[in-house]
């Protein structure tokens, strides 16, 4: 069992580091908000943590950052494309 343990926990990481690369900052910023939530999930659904009205108050307004933020790359993205796409069509470059 101790021999599976090394290639069992470095798959995960290897494929991650992997998918990362291949990801933007932000997105692969923007994913690793989604393990800690999914613990916090187990811990008050699975174990009966308290969560209280600040608990809710502080998830609430975390994640709402997180759309507002997530909102605000797609815009621009959008536009950077659109961009590239008009230069493309006239022949100029955009970098």
């Amino acid at each position: 069992m101790l021999i599976l343990a090394g290639p069992i926990t470095a798959t995960p990481l290897i494929l991650f580091s992997y998918a990362a690369r291949r990801l933007s900052m932000a997105t692969a910023g923007l994913l690793s908000y989604i393990n800690p939530t999914l613990q916090f999930f187990c811990a008050v659904v699975l174990f009966r943590e308290p969560f209280t009205g600040w608990h809710v108050q502080a998830f609430v307004l975390i994640w709402c950052a997180l759309a507002v933020y997530s909102v605000s790359t797609f815009r621009q993205d959008k536009a950077r494309r659109r961009a590239l796409r008009a230069a493309s069509a006239s022949g100029t470059t955009v970098t």
